[in-house]
């Protein structure tokens, strides 16, 4: 069968356009002379003929074999969760789950998947629920959430450095958790999005073109959240030294972070005009860093403090990449919105 028709448009009664469908298609969808079709003008232009796919629950049995780890099982349930599942049931080997395993389960999933709660338990078998309404969860406050969030850790990381907090290190590490809980959602969110069009009018995504870009920054904030993580475990391992860190390092911390907050406004706010003035910093800022790890190196300094100053600073570059990454999603994402709305 085809799978793709040109059609010639043609005008009857002088105002009505019609298009003429291939008979193989017509025979597929089971259609006949008086049979009503509905047309869908979607944003990206294209037009679909037919039922708008409506999104309906999903469930999924997963059976525990006695090689498999709890770790192994969680990895599925995130799978599943991220594609959309709505109830996932684990069901146990025959020995059955311990008290141990079920505890673990439940506190990991309500700690790391948003909405996802264990409804049902047994020995036997738990039931895992999604509870989402994503009415309540536009992907703009979610991606807000994860960029506020991120902001805060990076506040707090470069204060522990200056003031060598351990504690304050820790909670910062905590924190990377949570930024974990909206990337997964947020994923789950895009993914639903491209495939239904009644999920993405929920979340406030009005053109299916910018899903994978968004995506992409998600993974992007998520992963700079995973290196402020690395340096507030640096901090950690400092506890009870006295660290002096070289007078460079706090001028880069806080153009890294205005930078952060720069790039963030610009992608919620449409700046475009900025975005090569923040790629620059982004470069910059590398640079900088790679000439301190070069002053570093060839410095007399203690080895252990060597290895802590060079793997802050790899993680300080690594952030600054991928602000710069951002920033040229944020180029793509205009271009992709001026071809789509543009004159054609």
């Amino acid at each position: 069968m085809i799978k793709e028709a040109k059609r010639k448009i043609q005008v009857t009664g002088g105002f009505t356009h019609i298009v003429s469908l291939p008979i193989e298609w017509v025979k597929k969808m089971g259609l006949k002379k008086g049979d009503h079709v509905h047309l869908f003008l979607r944003e990206d232009k294209t037009i679909l003929i037919g039922e708008e796919k409506k999104r309906e629950s999903l469930d999924i049995s997963i059976t525990v074999d006695e090689k498999d780890s709890i770790e192994d099982i969680y990895r599925l349930v995130v799978a599943y969760y991220l594609v959309g599942y709505d109830f996932i049931k684990i069901i146990a080997p025959e020995e059955g789950f311990d008290k141990i395993y079920k505890k673990w389960f439940k506190n990991t999933a309500r700690k790391l998947l948003i909405g996802l709660d264990v409804v049902s338990e047994s020995n036997k078998e738990m039931i895992l629920r999604c509870f989402i309404n994503y009415e309540d969860f536009s992907f703009s406050n979610i991606l807000n959430t994860m960029g506020n969030i991120v902001e805060i850790m990076y506040e707090d990381t470069v204060l522990s450095l200056k003031k060598g907090d351990t504690n304050l290190a820790r909670e910062v590490v905590q924190r990377d958790r949570e930024v974990n809980r909206f990337y997964l959602f947020a994923i789950r969110q895009l993914i639903e999005a491209a495939e239904y069009n009644s999920i993405r009018k929920k979340i406030g995504i009005k053109d299916t073109t910018q899903i994978f870009n968004y995506r992409l920054i998600v993974k992007n904030i998520e992963r700079i959240s995973d290196h402020i993580k690395k340096i507030g475990d640096s901090v950690i391992q400092t506890e009870n030294d006295s660290i002096d860190y070289p007078p460079q390092f706090f001028g880069i911390t806080d153009n890294i972070k205005k930078l952060y907050i720069d790039s963030l406004n610009i992608l919620f706010k449409n700046r475009v005009d900025e975005v090569n003035i923040n790629i620059n910093k982004a470069k910059e800022l590398i640079e900088e860093v790679n000439l301190l790890k070069k002053d570093i190196l060839t410095e007399e300094v203690a080895f252990s403090k060597k290895i802590l100053f060079i793997t802050i600073l790899n993680s300080l570059e690594r952030i600054s990449g991928y602000l710069a990454d951002i920033n040229e999603l944020i180029i793509n994402m205009n271009i992709e919105k001026s071809n789509t709305y543009g004159n054609n």
